[in-house]
């Protein structure tokens, strides 16, 4: 297998991003990922007092570290400790009768 599929997740429940920053941020992730095969990609309510962003994305191997990298570097911009990076174990569950 030459991809891995993996979870990326930012969020701002310290409020340290103003609502238009947290908005800047969300999109330079969503920027750096683009050219990935996305499966899923979700922010949390607007009503909630948190706020949160998750992808579920392919990442071919080779790419793995420079993507890591690239969102290190997102990360210290946007004046964040870290970003998530959730690689997934996936296991087909076969249907039975």
């Amino acid at each position: 297998m030459n991809k891995i599929t993996v979870f990326i997740q930012i969020g701002n429940s310290d409020d340290k991003l103003a609502q238009a920053r947290w908005s800047k941020f969300v999109d330079e992730i969503d920027y750096l990922l683009r050219h990935l095969e996305k499966h899923f990609a979700g922010l949390s309510p607007s009503d909630r007092p948190w706020q949160n962003a998750c992808w579920c994305v392919e990442v071919p191997l080779s790419q793995r570290d420079s993507i890591r990298s690239r969102l290190a570097r997102a990360a210290a911009q946007f004046n964040q400790e870290s970003i998530a990076w959730s690689e997934a174990q996936t296991e087909f569950i076969r249907a039975a009768a």
